[in-house]
């Protein structure tokens, strides 16, 4: 189990701010304590910038709070792993995951035979050992169609899957994890928990509002969203059914460090894991980097 969350802007004028995304870190943070992960684009067609480490929130926010070098750009991809797959120890299995064109999220597990047989069919090295490096790499190498069309044939598994496209679409996709949706005026904010949803429709001031409207992501579909908030496209995501153990492993991964776009911040991955409790100190940081002007209420860890 793992947990994500994050944040899509239809406009230029509209995005979470930093403080906002540590709560929805924290908010998830039960549902995974091995590896804290965020990603973002700041344009269209340009580089991602994403930072992961085998830390809790609490060490991780230091780092994502206090660097003013770290973009906040129309998008954020936010995840919390419990690792099952992969040692969160090599920083690769982490979230999230980058491949060519595309860097994904996700909450599940596939099995990792079908994985490896995945990686063997497209003729590439797997770029992690983690079962969730297989959707960033098919979703890059055949395209969204195909690519969902092999998953549904072929990866025996379940998971909510969000990942960011090179040209600043979205794709989204759930297959009987939870992904809970909240829609604003100019874009839309998501998690595998649903009351921290309703935190940011009442931090934006649109609770009660059409805007500020909760639903749960309908299973065994896909989307992709462009930057104006129309779905460019939509199909169905439903995995093969796996009623057999999941091995810890089944395949070597590569040696290489994986896609040219990692900007881990200094430090970051260079930290040693932390078993710092959920706690106030979270919430400190958020309180001493929050913009004034635009204070949201105080909540409980």
């Amino acid at each position: 189990m793992c947990g994500l969350a994050g944040f899509y802007s239809f406009t230029d004028t509209w995005k979470l701010d930093k403080p906002t995304l540590v709560r929805m870190l924290a908010d998830i943070q039960d549902r995974g304590k091995d590896a804290t992960g965020y990603a973002t684009q700041v344009k269209p067609g340009g580089k991602f910038f994403y930072g992961k480490a085998p830390m809790l929130v609490a060490q991780f926010a230091t780092e994502f709070l206090g660097k003013p070098e770290v973009p906040v750009g129309f998008a954020a991809l936010l995840h919390t792993r419990s690792a099952s797959v992969g040692s969160e120890k090599d920083n690769r299995n982490n979230h999230p995951i980058c491949h060519g064109d595309v860097i994904a999220v996700h909450n599940g597990t596939i099995n990792v035979a079908d994985v490896a047989k995945a990686y063997k069919e497209i003729n590439i090295t797997p770029i992690a050992e983690v079962d969730s490096s297989i959707f960033p790499v098919l979703l890059h190498e055949m395209g969204i169609p195909k690519g969902v069309a092999y998953m549904n044939k072929n990866l025996a598994g379940t998971g909510a899957v969000v990942a960011l496209l090179r040209d600043g679409s979205l794709f989204m996709a759930r297959d009987g994890r939870p992904l809970y949706l909240g829609r604003t005026k100019e874009g839309i904010v998501w998690s595998s928990d649903g009351d921290s949803v309703l935190n940011v429709i009442r931090q934006e001031g649109l609770m009660g509002q059409f805007w500020g409207s909760l639903c749960r992501f309908e299973p065994y579909t896909y989307l992709v969203l462009n930057r104006n908030g129309k779905v460019a496209e939509a199909g169905e995501f439903k995995l093969p059914t796996y009623f057999g153990f999941l091995p810890m492993a089944g395949y070597q991964a590569a040696t290489s460090q994986g896609a040219v776009d990692v900007c881990d911040w200094p430090g970051c991955a260079k930290k040693s894991r932390s078993m710092v409790a959920r706690d106030s100190k979270i919430l400190n940081l958020c309180n001493k980097h929050v913009n004034k002007a635009n204070q949201f209420p105080k909540l409980p860890f």
